[in-house]
């Protein structure tokens, strides 16, 4: 049976870095939705070629085939474990995944809005600017923060993190108190 652990936090907060520095210091593999389509359309097979179809159309991908994507690679290898990077995002996708896999631990990376904002800002990525940053900064509050309170329902282990740290300084021992924790959940 796989061990899966889930991560969230909003966008800016550095879960995906932080995800990254995780799994190469334990034995999970880090399993990030976003490369997980682009994969599939890459191999352009079914799932790949009905998302690069949304994609092209700049539509979202659908929680069905996300579901499909995400119950295929976690039913490829049963015996894997994995760090789940950007999902579930939704109730509905939550009830799936919840409906088939055990979740051994949740960590839940927090950051105050203005902090996201500011990180963001100073990436300087074209999609990034202030409204845009609003606008992602209260879709998560309202579609992924129910999430994590329905699972904090079910009594998962949490871990939260506090994402406001210097990640030259102090990125070593944010991440040995993860791997620590992660040693304590089933």
């Amino acid at each position: 049976m796989n061990k899966i652990i889930l991560i969230f936090g909003p966008p800016g907060s550095g879960k995906g870095t932080l995800s990254g520095f995780v799994a190469k210091q334990s034995e999970l593999t880090h399993l990030s939705v976003g490369e997980m389509i682009r994969e599939h359309i890459a191999a352009q097979d079914e799932i790949g070629k009905q998302a690069e179809d949304l994609v092209n159309q700049g539509k979202l991908i659908s929680d069905d085939l996300t579901n499909q994507m995400v119950q295929h690679r976690l039913e490829k290898n049963p015996k894997e474990s994995f760090l789940l990077d950007g999902y579930p995002r939704d109730l509905l996708q939550a009830r799936f995944l919840t409906g088939f896999a055990s979740i051994a631990g949740i960590i839940d990376v927090t950051l105050r809005d203005n902090i996201i904002v500011e990180r963001l800002l100073k990436r300087g990525r074209a999609d990034d600017n202030e409204q845009t940053i609003k606008d992602r900064i209260k879709l998560y509050h309202s579609t992924t923060e129910p999430v994590l309170s329905f699972l904090k329902e079910k009594n998962i282990p949490l871990l939260e993190v506090d994402g406001d740290y210097d990640m030259d300084a102090e990125v070593d021992a944010v991440v040995s108190r993860i791997t620590d924790w992660l040693k304590t959940v089933a």
